[in-house]
């Protein structure tokens, strides 16, 4: 008789237990996505393409919200956003894909004073391909990014090999990958504080600067900076190891990713949505 009610009551016990870990693990709340503004514009590339295809990849691949922002077309126009006072108050992080490059008419570095500004303080910010030649010859916009260029090679293949294969950022990134087409930016100066990820290594045999750095990682005041002179359009954006390096370097930026290169716990992406079958379609 004791040990049936010993038994009865050990059973209780765990599934009392049991009930208690289902109640705590139906309450504790989700990780908020990160909410990030995506801001695209200017000339010379598709960015109505782009910007939904990298939203769509981006939240596949980590935690976050984007909110794609529409800069303009205009090269020589700075979007409207950056005089807005309360620039990126409720964003976690900013993503900048640009392309204002204005060596003829320089811009009034006010116009975008209040991204320095932001960032100094400590908002993440991620740059993308042409936003490292914006506003150009401006010393002032280069050490935001980390990293001065102020021309790139001809359009075309070429490899790009870690420049750091331990960096959270860069693991996975594969000795042998090579794009199909992209613009090599030619680096000028690369400052004290940038950690070098990924190296081009030239387009054929015509490149006149043979190795640049084409992704790195720095401080900017209080704000981590991500950038990469990589995405000129979709031969490389939608290369799979390409939308990794974007998605880790906005997390890193954001101080979401672990060292080894995971997503810290709650900011891991769904992955992508399944296909929908042929009587969905």
């Amino acid at each position: 008789m004791k040990q049936r009610c010993f038994a009865l009551l050990t059973a209780s016990i765990v599934l009392a237990s049991a009930s208690a870990v289902l109640a705590d693990d139906k309450a504790a709340p989700e990780t908020k996505p990160l909410k990030v503004m995506f801001i695209a514009g200017g000339g010379y590339h598709d960015y109505s393409k782009q910007a939904p295809f990298l939203k769509e990849k981006l939240s596949e691949l980590a935690n976050v919200e984007i909110e794609i922002v529409n800069g303009g077309k205009d090269s020589h126009a700075v979007p409207a956003i950056f005089s807005d006072p309360k620039f990126g108050e409720g964003y976690d992080a900013i993503i900048y894909d640009l392309c204002y490059a204005t060596d003829s008419k320089p811009i009034d570095p006010k116009a975008y004073e209040k991204v320095l500004e932001v960032t100094k303080a400590g908002k993440p910010a991620v740059l993308v391909h042409c936003a490292m030649h914006c506003f150009r010859p401006a010393a002032d916009w280069a050490q935001f990014a980390g990293m001065r260029t102020n021309h790139h090679e001809r359009f075309g293949p070429f490899e790009a090999r870690p420049a750091d294969k331990n960096n959270p950022i860069t693991k996975g990134w594969p000795d042998d990958w090579k794009t199909a087409g992209d613009e090599q930016y030619v680096t000028e100066e690369v400052y004290p504080d940038t950690v070098k990820l990924v190296i081009s290594t030239g387009v054929g045999e015509k490149a006149k600067h043979p190795e640049n750095v084409v992704a790195w990682e720095h401080t900017y005041g209080q704000g981590r900076v991500f950038g990469t002179t990589l995405g000129h359009d979709m031969k490389t954006t939608a290369d799979p190891h390409y939308l990794q390096l974007l998605a880790s370097g906005l997390l890193w930026a954001c101080d979401k990713l672990d060292e080894s290169g995971a997503p810290k716990p709650g900011y891991a992406g769904p992955g992508p949505k399944p296909e929908p079958s042929k009587d969905q379609k």
